[in-house]
């Protein structure tokens, strides 16, 4: 058995270029809305929600050059599994 990880930016918040993403750490269906940490586009956190799970700076990295490289994109999603990471 393996283990797939996958890393989603639920929104990209236009009125001040935020993102709002899962806490790492957290299964997604463990994920609220109240919970979902608030980040700036350079990846420092805004707002912790209400968890005390950071988020993975990699994974936000990522997500804040796609939606640096396009204003229309608002979702992000990546995927990683050994099937994916073996290619």
């Amino acid at each position: 058995m393996f283990h797939v990880f996958v890393c989603m930016t639920q929104a990209r918040l236009s009125a001040d270029n935020s993102l709002l993403i899962a806490p790492h750490g957290l299964m997604y269906d463990e994920v609220t809305a109240s919970s979902l940490v608030k980040v700036d586009i350079q990846g420092g956190v805004i707002d912790d929600g209400t968890t005390t799970f950071g988020v993975d700076h990699s994974a936000v990295s990522l997500h804040a050059a796609v939606y640096s490289a396009s204003n229309s994109t608002m979702c992000v999603l990546h995927i990683a599994s050994p099937a994916v990471l073996s290619v």
